[in-house]
């Protein structure tokens, strides 16, 4: 599988590895770490940055609580689910004048595609699990929808 290195511990010799194909972390030995092969370079990372639309961690908290990521994890785990791109937004950092990185999210409404009525951002609402923003980032653009399957091996971090 592809992946991007994050951390290194080389005390016990793992890898903290981001798989770009699928989103997902992973800690792995270094004695699974190979070179990629320098075609499989030129195709983009197949895993795109996402997070729920108009919702944020409950009571003013900044981090999500275990609950509303347990709850989430059991509402999707072997689900097939719909996401309808609410928005996406580009961030540029720089430093000294110099872009050195480009971050491209997208906003979502997901939807269990069994019960398309029913928004699952709205379900963690009516759980207590998340407040409703006050007002969506005015730098959003309003793009279509995508359909997508999840299992809960790949949800080894969350952040909506």
């Amino acid at each position: 599988f592809r992946c991007t290195v994050l951390e290194i511990d080389k005390e016990n010799s793992i890898y903290f590895v981001f798989y770009i194909d699928f989103g997902s972390t992973a800690s792995v030995k270094s004695h699974e770490i190979v070179p990629i092969d320098k075609r499989l370079i030129q195709f983009p990372a197949q895993a795109v940055p996402c997070r729920l639309y108009g919702i944020k961690p409950p009571n003013n908290k900044l981090l999500w609580p275990r609950e509303a990521i347990e709850t989430f994890n059991s509402i999707i785990s072997d689900s097939l689910l719909t996401a309808f791109m609410t928005s996406f937004v580009t961030r540029v950092r720089t430093h000294n004048n110099v872009v050195v990185m480009e971050e491209c999210l997208m906003k979502v409404n997901l939807y269990d595609y069994e019960k398309r009525d029913e928004c699952l951002n709205d379900r963690l609402i009516d759980l207590g699990y998340a407040d409703m923003l006050a007002t969506p980032a005015q730098s959003d653009i309003a793009f279509s929808s995508i359909s997508f399957s999840n299992s809960p091996d790949d949800l080894n971090s969350w952040d909506p």
